[in-house]
């Protein structure tokens, strides 16, 4: 009987000190074909001393039910978040780039805490396709290549 006294104590007492944090993910925009697109990986320790963490991600895409993750490329400079006090939130960056159309994608973010606890967060309907215009090419610049293409042909 006091083994089991022995126990629950220490398994209260486990889930009562556990170390404890959130971890969330944001972005802005939408997703464009080649273009960069920033996502901060954010983490609040709400345990009562300081934690270090390491941020790992995992990715998955497909196109017409074809796995396409290799066209989800990520750029993670840094996935240490270091030295985060109690009720603090630190983040890190990192960068998305879409090489080709996506119809379905998600990364997924897992946050180690330095005493093993685990968290993840998932970003998901990541989709992009090739942009609906150009804007290099301006109304303006449009019309006035009519122009100069119609009085090149009135004139011969």
């Amino acid at each position: 009987m006091r083994a089991f006294y022995l126990a629950l104590t220490v398994l209260f007492l486990n889930v009562v000190f556990a170390a404890d944090f959130e971890l969330w993910a944001q972005r802005g925009g939408l997703f464009t074909i080649g273009e960069n697109q920033i996502i901060k990986v954010y983490v609040l320790n709400k345990d009562s001393s300081q934690r270090d963490y390491t941020i790992t991600y995992s990715k998955s895409a497909t196109y017409n039910t074809n796995d396409v993750s290799h066209l989800l490329i990520v750029s993670f400079p840094s996935n240490r978040i270091d030295d985060v006090k109690p009720s603090e939130t630190k983040s890190t960056e990192l960068t998305v780039l879409i090489a080709a159309p996506i119809s379905q994608g998600s990364i997924t973010f897992t946050g180690t805490d330095d005493t093993g606890t685990v968290r993840q967060y998932t970003i998901t309907d990541i989709r992009a396709s090739y942009p609906q215009n150009l804007p290099e090419f301006h109304i303006i610049f449009l019309l006035l290549l009519f122009i100069l293409a119609s009085w090149k042909i009135l004139k011969m």
